[in-house]
């Protein structure tokens, strides 16, 4: 903007001349001269001129406003600029590249350059809200929340990986932070279960215990990323430390034992295997098969009844023959037999795969090749020994003088 409201009150409030007037505006004596000159002939006073705004002065003084200011250039939509970076991994300089390909439709204007329109769209933002500056005191307020980006760990035993979400906490005096990492952004997850025979009651693949006087009721689970808590009728019953062990791993406390099992009394293993022998002689090897695989042998209980219950429905035989099949398969799991029996697998004969037999190939030389070469190596050896003696006796003679002496010739 051109400084004509400055020139004009230079010169007809403080009464300046116009060399002063260029030195203290910055501009030459012509342009001054030029300007009061527009002034006069517009017949435009300092008192009708401080009033108006720039741009009137201006308008009143020049025929042709804004000729000397660049061309138009593309205008930029900073709404969709801002609601972009928002997103994962999109930069200003993505978002320029895009800006400009769009522009080619808007000839003649021209875009704005990259640097350019990070000032412009840095302008803009800093326009979005004012900020309340607050003043902290040590210890009175804390500022919580989540990363916007998941986070992922792996598991070192098995190689799984697991998304996680990262839980910030900042103290507002000293800026100290803290992060952790944590399954899920809930507070805590409700669920009812039953409590199975085997006194525990499953969640997220994982088994908990609680006291066995409660086998058969209905109970709650509150379960955070940390803490397993179980309540019946209102009143905690258990509490355990979340597992993130193998699925399929039991969390149980002594105390919720009945005195039998704690010394393997009334319900140790045998007494399961002998149920499943029952049913038949495979099935009792399915159970001792499970029962061995288990840290707590208490914990394949709920396996090997399920599989015991299974014969209400098939049948002894079928399920005998299930397990069969099961264990030449290497898989004894109570999902296995199952799907065996809803597939009717039981009634097929097991097929031993064949024997395989020795490749025939000009590449392979076969057993009777190292047997031949063994027995050249047992022939060289042999006449490698002859030799090294001979040569050891021919050495005897040298050193006796060149001649050949035995036995008989001495006496």
């Amino acid at each position: 903007m051109r400084k004509v409201r400055e020139i004009l009150r230079l010169k007809f409030e403080c009464k300046r001349s116009r060399a002063e007037i260029a030195a203290a505006a910055c501009v030459g004596e012509s342009t001054v001269s030029g300007y009061l000159a527009r002034a006069e002939k517009a017949g435009l006073t300092w008192e009708v001129a401080r009033e108006m705004t720039d741009a009137e002065i201006e308008a009143r003084l020049f025929r042709d406003v804004g000729r000397n200011e660049p061309p138009a250039r593309v205008p930029i939509d900073f709404s969709w600029v801002h609601r972009e970076l928002s997103k994962p991994c999109v930069t200003l300089q993505t978002l320029w590249l895009e800006y400009r390909e769009a522009s080619a439709a808007q000839a003649p204007r021209k875009p704005y350059e990259y640097s350019r329109f990070c000032d412009l769209y840095a302008g803009w933002k800093r326009k979005l809200g004012v900020v309340m500056r607050q003043v902290h005191r040590a210890g009175e307020k804390v500022f919580i929340g989540y990363s916007g980006r998941k986070r992922h760990l792996v598991d070192r035993t098995t190689g799984e990986v697991i998304e996680v979400e990262l839980f910030v906490a900042v103290l507002g005096a000293s800026n100290y932070t803290y992060a952790e990492a944590t399954r899920s952004q809930k507070l805590a997850d409700w669920k009812h279960a039953k409590v199975n025979i085997d006194y525990c009651v499953c969640y997220d693949d994982r088994l908990y215990s609680v006291p066995y006087t409660l086998v058969g009721a209905r109970v709650e689970i509150r379960a955070t990323a940390s803490v397993m808590e179980l309540f019946h009728d209102g009143v905690r019953v258990a509490s355990h430390a979340r597992s993130y062990g193998r699925k399929g791993s039991a969390v149980i406390v002594d105390e919720h034992r009945p005195r039998a099992h704690r010394d393997y009394g009334k319900w140790p293993p045998e007494r399961v295997v002998a149920w499943a022998e029952t049913i038949g002689p495979n099935v009792g090897e399915l159970a001792r098969a499970v029962m061995r695989h288990r840290t707590h042998p208490e914990t394949g209980y709920r396996t090997c009844l399920g599989v015991i219950r299974l014969a209400d429905k098939y049948g002894r035989e079928r399920v005998d023959a299930a397990c069969t099949r099961t264990l030449h398969i290497g898989s004894p799991t109570a999902r296995s037999v199952t799907a065996i029996l809803r597939n009717g697998l039981d009634r097929a004969p097991l097929v031993e795969p064949p024997p395989r037999g020795a490749l025939a190939h000009e590449n392979i030389r076969g057993a009777e090749y190292f047997d031949k070469e063994e027995r050249s190596d047992l022939g060289r050896d042999d006449s490698e020994a002859a030799r090294d003696e001979a040569e050891r006796d021919g050495g005897d003679v040298e050193r006796e003088g060149g001649c050949a002496v035995d036995g008989a010739a001495l006496h």
